[in-house]
């Protein structure tokens, strides 16, 4: 199949469409311009304002527009926690959770296998499976009204939303993070199109800000181990690519899911043969502790630049 991608808000959401691109390209789709007519088009969304989130819907209207018989994938934040608000525009084939991406080959596979049936299906993560199969089933959802009114077939919709019932439940889950196959880690890095490659290292958070979504659509914090990381960063050197930025949505809060700190992690890549110069995308400064900037000091290869967000 031809495939065309779209990709919407961070750089770690670009290292992980470069990452689905790979995947597609490994099952032998080939990938096209997202102005050209494809078979399916994915859309990675952000969901960080209002603003962004009438963006995504016009970029899906848009794919939609250009090949009304290709099936639309949307991905993402926004079809994390707006999934029902996706299933109303009307010639979107499926809608995957951030927590699915992992699975994006099978997704292909199975569209490839029954490319002619249209009907919608929403694949996303709920905190927990309890909270998924009440989405499913309870009389009084959007969802459930959909599935009898437009026959949409709801796999595991995602429900997030800001109550106080969900939020202390997805707070108080403790070390459930390090076992909870919802919130695995979706490695990813970009390569490409640019000199530089956007390493993911860490996804989720922790804080639960008042005003920010990003628990909601990202989950907890979680990481690889610095071993994976570290193949990783060779694999992005042997490619001849010089300059590598760490992203992720708390790159600081690294260490959660392996026992491990920030400050192993950027030692260990220090040491990488291959890569010049690593850039770290943003740290919060409650994060930035003081061995950290000492090391960036001696460092070989770390910029002496922080971006810290106040």
């Amino acid at each position: 199949m031809k495939i065309a991608f779209y990709t919407l808000g961070c750089k770690l959401n670009y290292a992980e469409t470069s990452t689905l691109q790979r995947v597609a390209v490994e099952n032998e789709h080939e990938i096209v311009p997202f102005s050209n007519s494809a078979d399916v088009y994915v859309i990675n969304t952000c969901t960080v304002t209002d603003i962004a989130d009438k963006k995504c819907r016009n970029i899906i209207r848009k794919s939609i527009k250009q090949n009304n018989e290709a099936k639309i994938i949307v991905t993402g934040c926004y079809a994390q926690t707006n999934s029902d608000e996706i299933s109303k525009i009307y010639g979107v084939s499926l809608i995957i959770g951030n927590n699915e991406k992992n699975k994006f080959a099978d997704y292909l596979k199975n569209i490839s296998e029954n490319y002619s049936n249209r009907q919608v299906e929403l694949i996303s993560a709920s905190p927990n499976k309890e909270m998924a199969g009440q989405a499913r089933h309870d009389d009084n959802t959007l969802s459930e009204r959909k599935v009898v009114e437009n026959n949409i077939e709801i796999i595991s919709a995602s429900h997030f939303a800001f109550n106080e019932g969900i939020m202390n439940q997805v707070k108080n889950d403790g070390e459930q993070i390090r076992n909870d196959e919802k919130n695995e880690f979706f490695a990813a890095y970009s390569i490409g199109d640019r000199t530089r490659s956007f390493l993911k290292v860490q996804d989720g958070c922790n804080y639960f800000c008042a005003y920010c979504t990003i628990p909601l659509a990202r989950g907890r914090s979680r990481n690889a181990s610095i071993k994976e990381i570290v193949k990783q960063a060779n694999e992005i050197a042997s490619k001849g690519i010089k300059e590598i930025v760490l992203t992720g949505i708390n790159i600081g809060d690294f260490g959660h899911s392996t026992n491990e700190t920030f400050l192993d992690l950027i030692k260990e890549l220090d040491k990488v043969e291959g890569i010049k110069r690593y850039r770290i995308s943003s740290i919060e400064p409650d994060l930035l502790k003081p061995e950290i900037i000492d090391f960036i000091k001696t460092s070989k290869h770390f910029v002496p630049h922080f971006h810290i967000p106040l």
